[in-house]
């Protein structure tokens, strides 16, 4: 009845249920903790990128979306110092001399 959508579903349904045991086996098998703090850092990235997309994309010029996109993808980054400004600041300082 279904075909070829109830094997999309079904396939989806087996790759999900495997996909979390090999994680749960690894946090099992390598004593990983959950760093929670910066699971809920990326979401708010995440979600802060969504509400840019939104207020970009009635823009004509790609390239300007391209770059105002990458901007603020940047700055929302250090803001939830997910980059640290410091240390991206030494890198470029070493590759210059």
């Amino acid at each position: 009845k279904y075909q070829s959508y109830g094997a999309s579903i079904g396939s989806l349904i087996t790759q999900t249920v495997f996909a979390v045991l090999c994680i749960w086996r690894c946090f099992v098998l390598f004593k990983f903790r959950f760093p929670f703090l910066q699971v809920c850092k990326f979401l708010v990235l995440i979600a802060c990128l969504m509400g840019v997309y939104f207020l970009l994309k009635s823009l004509n010029s790609i390239y300007l979306i391209l770059i105002l996109f990458a901007v603020s993808s940047l700055v929302f980054s250090i803001l939830l110092k997910l980059i640290e400004w410091d240390k991206m600041m030494s890198f470029f300082k070493k590759n210059t001399q």
